[in-house]
């Protein structure tokens, strides 16, 4: 878990900053608004999910599966607009 929290999830925050940045900030596209939500609920799930491991917390792994099915979903939705 550490390394998610240390390694990966700076990295995926700059990256989920460097889209928003590109965007203006305030992206018109519905696509792109999904996919930053998206990016930003897989970040959010992970980072519950973490803390819920280290301290055996039933509660943040809950709220932590929640916006990993939110973000399933939008991932979903996305898939579908594609075809």
């Amino acid at each position: 878990m550490k390394l998610l929290q240390s390694e990966i999830l700076p990295e995926w925050n700059q990256s989920l900053e460097r889209l928003r940045s590109a965007s203006g900030g305030q992206p018109q596209n519905p696509a792109i608004v999904q996919l930053l939500q998206y990016l930003q609920l897989r970040a959010d799930a992970w980072k519950l999910i973490a803390q819920a491991v280290e301290s055996d917390n039933g509660e943040l792994m809950s709220e932590g599966t929640q916006k990993w099915a939110e973000a399933d979903q939008i991932a979903k939705q996305l898939s579908e607009n594609q075809q």
